[in-house]
């Protein structure tokens, strides 16, 4: 659905913006991100304008992969799957680290 609706650029975007969003986690709160919308746009959306990265990042809200707030030149996402993966993360690190420790 997401390429029938969106080709390319919206699956790029998709993809792009979960890498962008894991090099960024904050572990202590890994479900929000806070990012310049000039910066945020170039790295997601290289190939298209900021209105069609608009109507994709609509797109992903409307199908619960994120909340989203722009303000002003800031833009704000809520990922909870951001937050489900590093949950993930962390009892992995943390089983690795007492196996180490034993």
């Amino acid at each position: 659905m997401l390429i029938d609706n969106h080709k390319l650029n919206g699956y790029y975007g998709l993809i792009r913006m979960f890498e962008f969003l894991a090099e960024h986690l904050d572990v202590d709160n890994p479900e929000t991100f806070v990012f310049s919308k000039r910066k945020f746009f170039q790295e997601i959306f290289p190939f298209c304008c900021q209105k069609t990265g608009n109507r994709i990042l609509n797109y992903f809200q409307s199908m619960g992969w994120i909340k989203y707030q722009i303000y002003g030149k800031e833009i704000l996402i809520k990922c909870q799957e951001m937050k489900v993966l590093s949950d993930e993360y962390t009892k992995k690190k943390r089983r690795k680290k007492e196996k180490e420790m034993e």
